[in-house]
């Protein structure tokens, strides 16, 4: 749910001469993103024209509801922009004279010779995109489409994205309670590209580039606001973020406590999003990259900075001026799997967990997991539902095989997830990274009993063989329940909308016959209407897809890979949805499935 909308974002809702058949809806959105206000209301033959007066002030903190029983989501991530695109074509050593016009016709227009630095304002960073595609339409950050190798999303494609999200909620006749973005910010590579090109800069001061350490901060801090700035612009809600593992100062998966990075992003956050509830929770993220949103009685939002459980994390090998930590986990005290069957333990760990510090008194990213396990029991004893927001989702990667986190930090995740006593509050996980629509469904260590389900949310990014892409949820806020969610995609330069068919059909219209006629008229979804997004219906979803009921698995490759191909290698993609570690679901098909032989696609970096 939202934070509560200011007083001048609700005198923007005014709304004028509209036709009757579009008041009600207009007075209804109005109504849902500024709860409590006055209005003064005038009905003419043209439609309905309201006007907003102060709403009463919310307690600091507390999170607005809907007074409808539905409400809508924007769902965006790993738009990975990407301000060098068609610059590192080759990778070479040495930039060719081609690729340095390239990439200098860019920079040269985000720089600020007055002030020898970067353009601190996004609108000026998006006049520059749009003056240089005036100048030269054929630069390819004006292309409509990107599904090269050559780079991650450029503007055209990101501003492509936006415009198609402001149409899609016109159209629907009322903004999101809030934009969801699961990571990855920024495009890959970033300070590898950065520092190929910063020196042929003009900065406007002789013998002086655009490289240097500072430069390169404000650069990234920049890049951060203009994308966040951006976004608002068609969605003009609150946001939720979680980073991923290219959002950092000192490169992929190298993100850090004391570089200043989490402090810069949480001021970009709260000015661009009002992303944080109060100051306690800003505090965690600035110290860690994790927070939690309360979303309303019964409900909260737990966001979490999953790069540093990753293997890739682990093993990573800092820059001088980025110092490993010396620290990075510490879970010997939180005993997820014990202690909870007692009342009285389960209270004592609760206290002992969500007041955890360090010796300096300050809460660590190697706190993060007993922060989790903490929220989650109180989240339980006060009869709330969570989601749990990531970049990095726990589980096997779809692409090699591997298992997303390190073993250890696998291990933990998966007896966290297959604790019977915590998963009842958790309503699910939204996660990003793969850039594919993906799923995968949460079991008990036996592998046979589903326990949740992990939701990946396809990105802008096309650089992974997709379709750029985002998606709208509706959901039930007070049961943090998804009813059905539609995926929007750019086809060819051409993006979808709600109203020139909604993208891909909805995940009820894709899934729903399937997901029915293996429940039975005695099961959860006796009808394809009754379905919502849960775990019962995932798994179901899986069964199907696992005999292929209904030619499920060819549906699946096109949410997958949003409309660009009807197949996938289903033996690379069972493994992926059916397990977290090795609870892998033995097939209930007649014959079972034949093995699978060992994967050959490779791991990307994403």
């Amino acid at each position: 749910m939202r934070e509560k909308a200011g007083k001048q974002e609700c005198s923007n809702w005014a709304v004028s001469t509209l036709g009757r058949a579009r008041a009600t809806e207009a007075l209804w959105g109005f109504l849902r993103l500024c709860p409590g206000a006055l209005l003064a209301v005038s009905l003419t033959a043209g439609g309905l024209a309201a006007w907003p007066q102060a709403a009463p002030m919310q307690e600091k903190g507390q999170a607005v509801r809907s007074p409808s029983q539905t409400a809508s989501i924007f769902r965006i991530s790993d738009v990975h922009l990407d301000p060098f695109y068609g610059c590192h074509l080759t990778y070479s050593g040495t930039p060719s004279p081609a690729e340095v016009t390239t990439c200098t016709d860019v920079l040269q227009g985000l720089f600020d010779q007055q002030s020898h630095g970067w353009k601190t304002s996004p609108s000026a960073w998006e006049q520059a995109f749009q003056d240089l595609c005036s100048r030269k339409p054929a630069h390819p950050q004006c292309e409509a489409a990107t599904y090269s190798s050559e780079g991650d999303t450029n503007y055209q494609v990101f501003h492509n994205a936006i415009e198609s999200a402001r149409t899609t909620f016109m159209q629907r006749g009322s903004q999101p309670d809030f934009t969801l973005y699961t990571g990855d910010f920024l495009g890959h590579d970033f300070d590898h590209n950065y520092n190929e090109y910063c020196s042929h800069v003009k900065t406007g001061v002789a013998g002086q580039d655009a490289c240097g350490l500072a430069l390169t901060k404000q650069f990234i801090d920049q890049t951060l606001d203009y994308i966040t700035w951006k976004i608002k612009q068609a969605v003009n809600v609150t946001g939720y973020a979680t980073l991923g593992n290219n959002d950092a100062y000192c490169g992929d998966y190298e993100i850090m406590t004391d570089q200043g990075f989490l402090k810069k992003t949480a001021s970009t956050l709260a000015a661009n999003w009002s992303s944080f509830p109060n100051a306690a929770q800003r505090g965690i993220f600035e110290k860690g990259g994790y927070y939690r949103v309360q979303m309303g009685p019964g409900a909260r939002l737990l966001i979490l900075n999953t790069t540093i459980y990753t293997e890739k994390y682990v093993q990573q090998s800092f820059h001088d001026y980025c110092p490993k930590p010396a620290s990075l986990f510490d879970y010997s005290t939180f005993a997820v799997a014990n202690d909870l069957s007692d009342p009285a333990k389960r209270s004592s760990l609760k206290n002992k967990l969500m007041t955890g510090t360090s010796p300096q008194g300050n809460v660590w990213m190697d706190t993060q997991f007993g922060w989790l396990v903490g929220e989650l029991l109180d989240a339980r004893a006060n009869n709330e539902q969570v989601w749990v927001v990531a970049h990095v989702p726990p589980g096997r990667d779809p692409y090699s095989g591997d298992l997303f986190f390190a073993r250890s930090q696998s291990q933990d995740f998966a007896a966290l997830l297959g604790n019977a006593y915590l998963a009842s509050s958790i309503a699910g996980y939204l996660c990003g990274h793969t850039h594919e629509s993906e799923f995968k469904v949460v079991r008990e260590s036996g592998g046979q009993s589903a326990l949740g389900f992990v939701l990946l949310a396809p990105g802008i990014d096309g650089d992974h063989g997709h379709n750029s892409s985002y998606q709208v949820f509706e959901y039930d806020p007070a049961k943090l329940e998804i009813l059905n969610y539609w995926t929007f995609y750019d086809n060819g330069g051409t993006w979808t909308t709600w109203k020139n068919g909604g993208g891909l059909k909805s995940f009820r219209d894709a899934y729903g016959a399937a997901i029915a006629a293996r429940s039975g008229s005695s099961g959860p979804f006796p009808k394809p209407s009754d379905i919502v997004v849960n775990t019962q219906a995932l798994d179901l979803l899986f069964q199907a897809m696992d005999c292929d009921s209904g030619n499920t698995r060819t549906e699946y490759a096109r949410q997958y890979y949003s409309l660009k191909s009807d197949s996938i290698n289903w033996c690379q993609q069972r493994p992926a949805i059916a397990s977290i570690l090795n609870h892998v679901k033995q097939s209930s098909c007649s014959p079972s499935v034949p093995p699978c032989q060992p994967l050959l696609r490779p791991s990307s970096d994403k």
